[in-house]
């Protein structure tokens, strides 16, 4: 509750910033007073959140990441936070998410590294699965009903996909 009570409002002040924005191009949104987390978002004008249909996560073999053509810092859980926050964002301003997560791996990118960063994935879509949850049912996922978990997957793919070529 208090990381939430922290999120609500960073992500206010993005949503406000962004929504007056004009540049024809992705902005990402680094927060560097928040422990480094990185916040990308996909905002090129007022309806193209709504249509955002891919998160694009990039790793090299230096273990460099990028989502969405931004560059992230080097930290603990940093593809954790970037994934979480851009989904919370698109969820907040439009009640959706994007549709697929697409990972590519560049070069040869070591099996311990590709284990953290799924870890991290996996982490980003279980909290997100959950706010989500609270938010329209009022209670954790995997207290939802099979037919409220079916709804929920139907409308929220990304958080449920478990191949991500």
């Amino acid at each position: 509750m208090k990381a939430f009570l922290y999120i609500l409002p960073i992500t206010t002040f993005f949503a406000v910033a962004c929504r007056d924005s004009n540049s024809p191009s992705v902005t990402a949104i680094i927060d560097s007073t928040a422990r480094n987390d990185a916040v990308v978002t996909d905002t090129k004008g007022p309806d193209t959140l709504a249509n955002m249909d891919t998160t694009k996560l990039v790793v090299d073999s230096a273990v460099n990441i990028t989502i969405n053509g931004t560059a992230l810092q080097r930290s603990r859980n940093v593809v954790y936070h970037a994934l979480y926050y851009n989904w919370l964002h698109a969820y907040t301003l439009v009640r959706r998410v994007p549709a697929t997560l697409h990972i590519t791996y560049i070069g040869t990118v070591m099996m311990g590294a590709r284990g953290d960063i799924m870890d991290e994935v996996l982490k980003a879509q279980n909290d997100m699965k959950n706010y989500i949850a609270k938010d329209k049912y009022r209670k954790p996922y995997d207290s939802l009903s099979p037919d409220e978990q079916a709804r929920m997957q139907q409308h929220y793919a990304i958080l449920f996909q478990q191949e991500f070529w």
